[in-house]
């Protein structure tokens, strides 16, 4: 079996697509399938990380500022006309002669599914989490928990389609699929806001570590935070982290989920990294860091498997005091 992945990463779209995508094309590759890559190189796209993991990558034609004509609010997402970019797939899979074609991307929808479908014949799994736009797909994978999961997609794809919904069907990177260690004592917490936290969850947590405990070598917890490849705050967190005792910063980590096998809590966006905290077992703090984020993240609070630490910009080093505290 032969799949192409139409999926982007970069400053704008943040790496949680591309990353999950990876999660399922690493699993197709084990089975004995062949699987590529169809990506727009915006400003920050994380090329290099598909290509590390074996992966061919086609890079379609760069990024632009168009007017898209996508009803979704993430049109502007694709950086060209969705007709364009529609071709350009097309042309991908005349040359990889893809069985399957996965797309995941908040720019398209079933206007784009539906013009490359009718060129070239390949049966289509998306993967969404919005549900705010019709798609033309054999198979639709939402792995998120949301209260209305069996409702939210009536209409929006065709009555033959294959609904894969629900934590069930997560995208979990290797040794975070199962977990049956017992949990260690507390002591360290880990933090991640993914590939770029483009509202400094990290400067707003690691402040608060710093007012709490600042070099104290007798700190009560350790934290170790993730600060993502694309985080503009690097410099000046490494720069904090630098004069304390009991605070590490890194930009990359290889495995995510062994990573938090070995602390009792952990925080983070309320987006894909979410299931792999709450497979863990970890104690799970959550931020809406999108809008869309949102009402998962107060879901989970009402379930009581996570705890709120707050909703994008209104997040503030306070909140993050109190996390800590508790």
């Amino acid at each position: 079996m032969r799949a192409l992945f139409r999926v982007d990463s970069g400053r704008k779209i943040g790496g949680g697509h591309l990353f999950r995508c990876l999660v399922l094309a690493d699993e197709l590759a084990h089975r004995g399938a062949s699987c590529a890559f169809a990506c727009r190189p915006h400003e920050g796209a994380l090329l290099d990380a598909v290509k590390a993991r074996g992966h061919d990558v086609h890079a379609l034609s760069h990024a632009r500022d168009v007017s898209c004509g996508v009803e979704a609010d993430h049109g502007g997402w694709i950086g060209a006309r969705p007709e364009e970019d529609a071709a350009e797939t097309v042309e991908l899979l005349e040359r990889v002669r893809a069985d399957w074609l996965v797309v995941d991307h908040y720019g398209l929808d079933a206007r784009w599914e539906q013009s490359v479908r009718k060129r070239f014949d390949v049966r289509a799994l998306v993967i969404d989490d919005l549900a705010d736009r019709p798609h033309d797909c054999e198979v639709l994978l939402d792995q998120n928990l949301w209260p209305d999961a069996a409702e939210r997609y009536d209409g929006l794809v065709p009555a033959q389609c294959r609904r894969l919904l629900g934590p069930r069907y997560a995208l979990l990177r290797g040794s975070g699929r199962a977990r049956c260690a017992p949990l260690p004592p507390c002591g360290t917490a880990l933090a991640f806001f993914g590939a770029e936290d483009p509202t400094g969850e990290c400067r707003k947590l690691v402040s608060a570590w710093l007012a709490l405990y600042g070099d104290r070598a007798d700190a009560p917890v350790r934290l170790r935070v993730v600060a993502g490849l694309l985080n503009r705050d690097r410099a000046w967190l490494e720069e904090q982290a630098a004069g304390s005792r009991g605070l590490s910063i890194t930009g990359w980590v290889d495995d995510l989920p062994d990573e938090l096998a070995r602390v009792r809590c952990a925080i983070g966006a309320a987006g894909g990294t979410t299931w792999e905290r709450l497979a863990a077992g970890c104690e799970s703090w959550v931020v809406a860091v999108a809008e869309h984020q949102r009402a998962l993240a107060m879901h989970l609070v009402e379930l009581g498997v996570a705890h709120r630490v707050g909703t994008q910009a209104a997040t503030a080093p306070e909140d993050y005091v109190r996390c800590l505290r508790e």
